[in-house]
């Protein structure tokens, strides 16, 4: 049986105008001229809006929709749907019955089987089976340096937009108190992934109000994070103790079970009681914390506050808790151009080492920077591992006019 392409690589291949360079006629034997394909739409109703054809010596104006079969008209139930009256052709891959519109009309057909060389489908195909990180790794090529930029920057964008939206709704969590995130973020941040869940659950035993009452007192906020987290106080500590029994009692804090937390395969500077030391330094140390981060103007600011916390770290909390904050506030209070300084500063950071910026090092990718490194994670983690290929401009040059 004949493996047929997908409904989105046809909307893809119209959309690009791939087949404008064969003559096309109907099902009918009707030639086609595609004067306009339209305007590709994203959400309910016709595939394109708006395309323009010359069928018969008549321009026509109006949508167009695509299906992997003609039959699929029918099993969508558009013949019933006033929404797709306006059509004015139908495009398929194959057309396996005549298809008629709620009026009644049948709808002139396009049928692309034999205009779609084989090999495309077939590289498609083998695209989307692949179990490689990479989908498209083994034919990866950059294209020019110009294109590359411009995707680079879609990418970065991209990323920030999908970090302010999951920060907006945190901020509604935490009842629009910007400070009361920051700290939750810094928490979070903090358990590097692999210490996620029991530094949310400490930071929950002990409550950001309380952070906050004691932000001043570095010895006291030191204290109720050791002593909550179960981790336990060592021999040259003993102040430190004496402090959280005293604060246990005057806050009546209960004793709750904090979730394993985990050293192995971290280095010693990401370990739990590491991290809990460098939270309570730096919450104490900037005690406008909040201010600093969206008011900065020169990237110098930021990078000043986290020098002493070492590059991983420090860079690490830039990348992934100020300067979403910043993004995300800039676009709270409709500051124009809120991604250039993001940009200006991600640029002033080195790039990230992790294994998926690895996988692209090994494909000959150079990442300069911190926003190199940030985009191709967008890319990894939204349009690799998902598989959106037409979606990307390094994947595009595979499904090219010239082909066709």
């Amino acid at each position: 049986m004949e493996n047929l392409p997908p409904e989105n690589l046809l909307q893809h291949i119209w959309q690009h105008k791939y087949l404008l360079s064969q003559k096309l006629y109907t099902t009918n034997n009707e030639e086609i001229k595609v004067l306009k394909p339209g305007q590709l739409n994203a959400g309910p109703g016709p595939d394109f809006f708006e395309a323009r054809i010359k069928l018969c010596n008549t321009i026509w104006v109006g949508n167009l929709e695509i299906h992997v079969k003609s039959s699929d008209w029918r099993k969508h139930k558009h013949q019933a749907d006033l929404a797709y009256q306006n059509i004015i052709l139908h495009v398929v891959y194959v057309h396996d019955e005549e298809i008629f519109d709620a009026s009644g009309h049948q709808l002139p057909t396009l049928e692309l089987k034999d205009y779609i060389p084989k090999n495309l489908l077939e590289q498609y195909s083998n695209i989307m089976k692949s179990k490689t990180a990479i989908p498209c790794q083994n034919q990866f090529r950059l294209p020019d340096e110009m294109r590359t930029s411009i995707f680079i920057e879609q990418l970065i964008v991209e990323r920030l937009h999908e970090k302010h939206l999951r920060i907006i709704k945190q901020l509604s969590l935490n009842q629009n108190h910007w400070q009361a995130m920051l700290i939750e973020m810094l928490f979070q941040y903090s358990g590097m992934g692999i210490n996620k869940q029991p530094m949310e659950q400490l930071l929950t035993t002990i409550s950001i109000g309380l952070i906050q009452k004691y932000k001043q007192d570095k010895e006291a906020l030191l204290a109720l994070l050791i002593g909550s987290s179960g981790l336990g106080f060592k021999e040259n500590e003993a102040h430190l103790e004496k402090r959280f029994l005293h604060l246990k009692i005057v806050h009546k804090l209960e004793t709750t079970s904090i979730p394993i937390w985990k050293k192995g395969g971290i280095r010693p500077s990401s370990f739990p009681e590491v991290r809990l030391a460098n939270l309570a330094t730096l919450l104490n140390s900037e005690m406008d914390l909040f201010s600093k981060i969206i008011n900065f103007k020169d990237p110098k600011e930021l990078i000043a506050i986290i020098s002493s916390y070492g590059k991983t770290f420090g860079d690490g909390l830039l990348i992934n808790v100020f300067l979403p904050i910043k993004f995300a506030y800039d676009n709270f209070i409709d500051q124009p151009n809120a991604e250039v300084l993001i940009l200006d500063t991600l640029e002033h950071l080195l790039p990230e080492q992790n294994s998926c910026t690895k996988t692209f090092k090994d494909l000959g990718i150079t990442i300069k920077n911190a926003k190199d490194s940030q985009a191709f994670i967008h890319l990894k983690k939204n349009y690799c591992s998902q598989k959106k290929c037409l979606s990307c401009q390094f994947a595009s040059h595979l499904f090219k006019e010239s082909q066709f």
